[in-house]
């Protein structure tokens, strides 16, 4: 039998845990709501998702891993009582559970006043009936702007959600001046959104305690789909980074690689500039990759890049403009700008472009066709630095036991176009010293400089491991 707590409602295996500290609430239908938990948070949920038993039990796992205070289930909506197999979960590791009927969680206004313009009705819906049909919007898969629209058509008033840059998430953003001033007026709402990575403000004109409490809900509603946005975005970058990645390294070549290309929505026969972007900072590299999507025709992660990939040119004073104007000016980014070149190859090509330019540091830079050490580099399926340290190492070794110049020596006297003349200037030393060193040279590492290709070897080898 559950215990009744202080407020009425049933509370399943809770008798160890009722006293639990709860950090926060999150209102969910996810199946998986992982992403939106930190720790002790209460989970809301009224089972929309979770019809079968599999579903149940997944869903109480999930919420288990994720070191969430306890569950929240609403009752009266979908189900009459927590599922059994809900409760047989949390049990086994003492979550717990805690039913709360449906018109107790939204019965604090039993009616909303008419919005501005429209006529008075007896058949009004009710503060819980709209709080269900913002529900409904998510479920049916409408998203944010179906929140707003029902949050909308509720108050009265027009509603946005936007980011920190100022930028709108939704078209309801671009049908009403949300402009500077406009967040100094006394009448807009504001709703401070904490969803992974960046905040974002929901406005809205409304404003009674009504609006308020509706106000409040939505901005739950749309804090999960931020959190399931964010997570399936996260998917889709992972996956085009990948499918990139394995272009530029030639894993993927011809027609192979233009089928993979297209599953992510590049067209292997258009010319496509890549830009790449890199930042220590986690808030501005966020903020970039934001930039990033709303700009280009792919995002993707590739290693410690984001990555964006665009038909046609993209100069670095266009996209300079573009962080500009998302309020990124000055932030310690690396921005770096391939391309365009057509094809598959091409892409290849800007992508190792963009990453030569990015190489510079701070600040956005256009790139140059790398040269051929960095085009090696970029193959880490070859084992070119075991190769280098192999014809190098002798020479290390040598200087280290003897505070010897053989290295400098040898990179000198490569860099000079192989005259020791030069070299003994460079060196401040006698031309025989520098003899004797090339000789030495020679001997430790069994290759004769007087073979062009010889010389090219070393000298791929000590750029490698310079």
């Amino acid at each position: 039998m559950p215990q009744i707590t202080p407020l009425g409602l049933p509370l399943h295996d809770g008798a160890a845990h009722s006293d639990q500290k709860i950090n926060d609430v999150v209102i969910t239908e996810l199946r998986d709501p992982r992403p939106l938990l930190e720790g002790g948070e209460l989970v809301l949920t009224t089972g929309e998702r979770q019809h079968e038993e599999i579903w149940q039990r997944l869903f109480t796992e999930n919420v288990i891993r994720g070191n969430a205070a306890a569950i929240g289930f609403v009752t009266g909506l979908r189900h009459t009582a927590a599922p059994a197999a809900m409760l047989e979960i949390a049990e086994q590791s003492g979550l717990p559970v805690l039913e709360i009927p449906s018109r107790s969680l939204l019965s604090k206004s039993s009616r909303l006043q008419s919005p501005p313009g429209k006529p008075q009705g007896a058949s009004l819906p009710t503060l819980s009936e709209h709080q269900r049909r913002m529900l409904d919007e998510v479920v049916a898969g409408r998203g944010i702007p179906g929140v707003l629209n029902r949050l909308s058509e509720a108050t009265g008033a027009p509603t946005a959600v936007l980011d920190l840059s100022g930028a709108g998430l939704d078209h309801q953003a671009d049908s009403y001046d949300w402009s500077t001033h406009r967040l100094h007026d006394q009448r807009l709402r504001m709703t401070t959104i904490d969803p992974p990575h960046a905040k974002t403000l929901l406005l809205s004109m409304a404003h009674s305690d009504v609006a308020a409490e509706l106000q409040e809900h939505a901005a739950q509603l749309i804090h999960v789909e931020l959190g399931r946005t964010a997570a399936f975005q996260a998917g889709r970058r992972e996956l085009a980074g990948q499918i990139i990645e394995d272009v530029v390294r030639d894993a993927l070549s011809g027609a192979e690689a233009g089928r993979k290309l297209v599953t992510i929505g590049i067209d292997p026969g258009a010319s496509h500039s890549v830009l790449l972007v890199r930042s220590d900072d986690e808030a501005a590299s966020h903020a970039a990759q934001l930039t990033l999507s709303r700009t280009a025709e792919v995002v993707a992660d590739v290693g410690a890049y984001g990555v964006g990939v665009m038909r046609g040119p993209q100069s670095a004073a266009e996209w300079a403009g573009s962080l500009a104007r998302h309020g990124l000016e000055g932030q310690d980014l690396a921005v770096g700008i391939g391309g365009p070149y057509p094809g598959v190859q091409g892409l290849r090509w800007a992508f190792l472009e963009a990453q030569e330019a990015a190489a510079h540091g701070s600040g956005v830079h256009q790139g140059r066709l790398p040269n051929m050490v960095r085009l090696l580099m970029c193959m880490p399926d070859l084992p070119l630095r075991e190769v280098a340290h192999k014809a190098m190492q002798p020479l290390v070794d040598f200087d280290a036991l003897h505070t010897g110049e053989l290295v400098r020596t040898l990179t000198t006297f490569l860099d000079s176009g192989c005259s020791p003349q030069q070299t003994a200037r460079e060196l401040f030393v006698h031309r025989n010293t520098v003899r004797y060193r090339l000789e030495q040279i020679e001997r430790l590492t069994g290759l004769s400089l007087a073979s062009t290709e010889n010389r090219v070897h070393l000298w791929l080898a000590s750029q490698l491991l310079a």
